[in-house]
């Protein structure tokens, strides 16, 4: 069983099934903006009312993404680069890439030895590659897609954001205002299909 809480408005935990996508209407504006701001407060780790429950475990706020933004779905924004950079890095760590690792380190330190000759000082570099340092210089992006398709970009974010940032649950504030009912409706078979 999974619930939503928020004493303030709702008198019982709302519940839902895994294969439910509960929809919250607050028509009180003066509620709707406590509730939101309750949300964002928690998720900032603040104390707040709001709280979601998976499977009869409370889900922390850390691991909760609450959109009303549908515009900055981008995946280039820092969390999703650092885990970028780190899943690169931690495969350049495999022995299949160790040869060309010390290739690249041999060839890196004769050009700046190289660079120094004729410099009056005495100067010595670090004997070992720092591949992190090396990818973050390349800038490592993802390919966003088709910007103008928000539906598509929500989804990938979605997707992405579960796989690289361990999201265990979406707030999508206003979802209909932003989108057609067609939209809409496509989005909900897309969140049920991908739990």
């Amino acid at each position: 069983m999974n619930q939503i809480s928020y004493p303030p408005i709702f008198d019982t935990p709302i519940e839902y099934a895994e294969c439910e996508i509960p929809f919250i209407v607050i028509e009180n504006k003066d509620a709707f903006r406590k509730y939101i701001l309750d949300l964002i407060l928690k998720k900032g780790g603040f104390q707040g009312n709001s709280s979601f429950s998976f499977e009869l475990k409370e889900v922390s706020f850390g691991d909760i993404e609450i959109f009303s933004d549908y515009f900055n779905t981008s995946l280039n924004n820092k969390a999703f680069i650092n885990k970028l950079i780190s899943f690169i890095d931690t495969e350049l760590c495999n022995e299949k890439f160790a040869e060309e690792l010390f290739k690249v380190n041999q060839i890196m330190q004769k050009v700046l030895y190289d660079s120094i000759e004729q410099f009056p000082y005495d100067v010595d570099f670090s004997d070992t590659l720092n591949a992190k340092e090396i990818i973050k210089s390349y800038n490592p992006k993802f390919i966003d897609g088709d910007l103008e398709n928000v539906p598509e970009m929500l989804i990938k974010y979605m997707l992405a954001s579960r796989e690289l940032m361990g999201t265990k649950l979406f707030v999508l504030q206003n979802l209909e205002v932003f989108f057609s009912r067609v939209e809409v409706e496509n989005l909900y078979k897309t969140f049920l299909y991908e739990k």
